[in-house]
């Protein structure tokens, strides 16, 4: 039989809201120093933008006869009939008066240190709705420049177009008016440094979740390996003594209903197997081991290469004298702990399972991967006594989305009969029993 060990795409509501609750505080943190970042940048750009506007009357001839007359009504008629010739030949003034020879004039008059493309550039153009007068439009940020090159403007526009065009007049209406407006909005920047903290932030957050190829919920757990929790021990010392006890009545409980309970003359054999090491199953081993021995049950630890007989410590044994090796210890011991190397690092490790009775899979829970898990139950499930339950290490109560051990372990099996049942019927009971 194959198996696809892919990582299937489940839309998990609660592993969102874990994940949400736990970049919240990074987002709003984000929010605050980029929106600040941003309000500081849209304030040291905001600066005073000075406009001066010159508006002339165009001529058609040098006898100062006005283009269009001078009223409303005859702009508007003449407009409405198709009349082109105002705008055309206001366009053609003003790319004289705007460009580079306009700019050099004005250099000139006024003695500005500047090039003469940067003053075009602050040369403009507009026809106001009803055509009757041309528009030029000096923009700067220096107010004192700005309106001397208006006034230099419409002193010599008169000039620049006998000389360029030698045809037609214009002639300044007025003198220069001079407008100021803010340029620069602060609240633009800072709502772009706060939508840029949030994007990253999530995006970032997003981007770790989809990566993230380890367990952070009791759903997951069941919907990967389908196996009850049978025990769990936090990452630090906090709630690590009540998570072996409630583990070592796991434990009792798991042979207590089986035909050959612990307390029999012939011992028992229960494997911690695991697929990493990362998942401290022979830490595990003899923590529980010296939890079962406080409880009154003889109990052998097998693992790793080192051994101390007077302390109930055994090295494991070679794989063709496994069976003679356990036949010799279950005449000693009530339980004997078999915790042998890594499956997904030693396979031949699996054939502890033929000699236990019992056996757990020990997986980190913020650390073996969904893929790596599967692939250590076939494996396992491959030996005579098949896995039980599972038992979780460096459980991290924030990121098992619950206030306290406790609580994960209460909600982790549900009615599987596993650790949540024996929170139930083992209030107020004593260790050993």
């Amino acid at each position: 039989m194959t198996r696809n060990y892919d990582d299937e795409i489940v839309l998990d509501l609660r592993r969102i809201a874990l994940a949400l609750r736990r970049y919240i505080l990074p987002a709003l943190l984000a929010m605050v120093l980029l929106g600040g970042m941003g309000f500081a940048y849209g304030t040291a750009r905001r600066y005073t933008r000075y406009t001066a506007r010159v508006d002339f009357f165009l001529y058609a001839d040098r006898e100062g006869k006005v283009l269009y007359g001078g009223t409303e009504e005859e702009a508007k008629a003449a407009v409405q009939a198709g009349t082109t010739a105002f705008e055309t030949r206001a366009r053609t003034y003003a790319d004289i008066l705007t460009g580079p020879a306009m700019a050099r004039a004005i250099l000139d008059r006024l003695d500005l240190d500047m090039e003469a493309e940067d003053l075009a550039d602050m040369l403009d153009m507009e026809i106001p709705d009803d055509f009757q007068v041309m528009r030029i439009l000096v923009e700067g940020r220096d107010r004192d420049m700005v309106l001397a090159a208006a006034d230099a403007l419409a002193d010599l526009a008169p000039g620049m177009i006998r000389t360029r065009v030698g045809a037609g007049a214009v002639r300044a209406a007025e003198e220069a008016v001079l407008t100021s407006e803010t340029v620069g909005g602060r609240k633009r920047f800072l709502f772009a440094g706060m939508a840029a903290g949030l994007l990253l932030v999530l995006g970032a957050g997003c981007w770790k979740e989809l990566l993230y190829r380890g367990f952070r919920t009791e759903e997951e757990i069941d919907r990967t390996l389908g196996l009850p929790v049978l025990g769990a021990l936090p990452a630090g010392e906090e709630g690590r003594q009540e998570g072996l006890r409630y583990l070592r009545l796991s434990v009792q409980r798991l042979f207590r209903e089986s035909r050959k309970p612990l307390r029999r003359k012939r011992g028992r054999i229960l494997a911690l197997v695991s697929p990493d090491a990362e998942s401290g199953a022979a830490g595990l081993a003899a923590s529980l081991a010296e939890s079962l021995r406080q409880a009154g049950i003889r109990t052998a630890l097998v693992t790793g290469t080192e051994e101390d007989p007077e302390a109930g410590t055994y090295a494991l044994p070679e794989q063709d004298k496994e069976a003679a090796f356990y036949s010799g210890l279950k005449d000693a011991y009530e339980l004997i702990l078999a915790a042998p190397e890594p499956l997904l690092e030693a396979p031949w490790g699996a054939g502890i399972l033929d000699q236990a009775e019992k056996a757990l899979l020990v997986i980190a829970y913020d650390g073996t991967g969904r893929r790596q898990a599967r692939q250590a139950l076939d494996l396992a499930r491959t030996g005579t006594s098949g896995i039980q339950g599972l038992v979780l290490t460096g459980l991290s109560p924030d990121k098992a989305g619950g206030d306290s051990l406790e609580r994960f372990l209460m909600g982790a099996a549900g009615e599987k009969r596993g650790i949540s049942g024996l929170f139930r019927a083992g209030r107020g009971k004593k260790d050993g029993e």
